[in-house]
């Protein structure tokens, strides 16, 4: 099964709105509070023209894999007001004639971190073949992810509460 982006079809970005964000904190403790406001990220499929507009000054800026995170120092009685201004749109898929725009490559330092091993979703040989064998003889990682989507969304049921956390537990209960 192919992932529909994968035929003659092509997203079509149609603005439906702007919008304002409002975001204020006071710092109502008697002792310095340290935090971090993660930004809206700089531009996606359905959103953009995004402008960030705040009287206070982070004390530290942060950017990692897309993401601008401020970081502020308040003392009791300090406030945050953050405005964000965003255009937002509805992405549909229409037919196209031609050559479909390509997707930016992930880098390397995004690779790694999207495909890491972690505790509720390990690495293990036995995963790697196993989600080799789903995704077939897909080359593209596009196709590769529907496959493993489709096979997740139909062999596995989610139960809540579940008794325990993982994929590996995941895995055993079908």
């Amino acid at each position: 099964m192919k992932h529909p982006l994968s035929n003659n079809l092509t997203r079509v970005r149609v603005k439906e709105k702007a919008v304002h964000y409002f975001y204020h904190y006071k710092n109502r403790q008697k002792d310095t509070l340290r935090t971090w406001v993660a930004l809206p990220p700089p531009e996606t499929s359905t959103q953009g023209n995004i402008r960030i507009d705040s009287a206070v000054h982070p004390d530290q800026e942060s950017h990692h894999l897309g993401q601008t995170l401020y970081y502020y120092e308040l003392a009791p009685g300090d406030e945050i007001e953050l405005s964000i201004y965003v255009d937002l749109y509805r992405v549909s898929l229409e037919s196209y004639e031609g050559e479909r725009e390509q997707p930016v490559p992930l880098s390397s330092e995004e690779k790694a971190f999207y495909l890491r091993s972690e505790p509720l979703s390990p690495v293990t040989e036995e995963l790697r073949k196993e989600a080799l064998a789903i995704a077939d003889k897909n080359t593209l990682p596009l196709e590769q992810a529907w496959q493993l989507f489709t096979h997740l969304y139909k062999t596995y049921k989610y139960q809540y509460p579940p008794k325990k956390r993982g994929a590996l537990y995941f895995k055993e209960k079908k």
